[in-house]
């Protein structure tokens, strides 16, 4: 996608990043449609089935900072079957449903079923095949989250789907799921 950079980590990791900060990436998922265009795009057409996708944590501080994220090949994730039972109390009419997790430390966003395709078992895949407007109500719903969690204390940000085999993105107060080493570590202070 034009604007994106990406490398390849090794051969199963892609890392992007987009020339923006982390605060005009999330202003970009808030309010502008093109941005979120272009940025599922860079997801979806990349070459894996499956993925986790993963950010730095993310601080108040640190918005300034240039945006990045990973991409990890997962074939365990490519192989999910969408099941929405954990989450169907959850869903209403919206699109797009938050909600904390059991634990309490973190906030889920969970697109809601539209159809009974398999297009929800994961992020890759529900980016690629999902109703185009659900896709586009994704992004703003994790800004609206991420902008609620800022604050001083790091927020991860990332997607498994291991656990519940239904795209959810999470929030979360430590980097409970991530495969890539060099996210999980807390920002510096200043």
């Amino acid at each position: 996608m034009s604007g994106w950079e990406s490398e390849r980590l090794d051969e199963r990791t892609l890392r992007q990043r987009c020339g923006l900060s982390y605060g005009e990436v999330l202003r970009g998922w808030r309010e502008d449609a093109s941005f979120r265009a272009s940025f599922t795009g860079v997801i979806a057409e990349a070459p894996f089935d499956g993925l986790f996708w993963e950010t730095p944590a993310w601080t108040l501080e640190g918005l300034d900072a240039p945006y990045e994220h990973v991409l990890k090949e997962s074939a365990a994730v490519a192989s999910l079957r969408a099941d929405p039972s954990a989450f169907e109390a959850r869903f209403g009419a919206a699109p797009i449903a938050s909600f904390e997790n059991l634990g309490g430390d973190a906030l889920l966003v969970v697109p809601a079923p539209r159809s009974s395709d398999p297009s929800y078992a994961h992020l890759a895949r529900f980016l690629r095949e999902a109703p185009e407007a659900q896709r586009d109500a994704l992004w703003p719903a994790v800004a609206l989250a991420m902008m609620e969690r800022l604050g001083d204390a790091p927020t991860w940000l990332s997607t498994s789907g291991l656990g519940v085999p239904w795209v959810h993105v999470r929030l979360d107060a430590r980097p409970k799921y991530y495969t890539h080493a060099a996210y999980r570590t807390a920002p510096a202070r200043a």
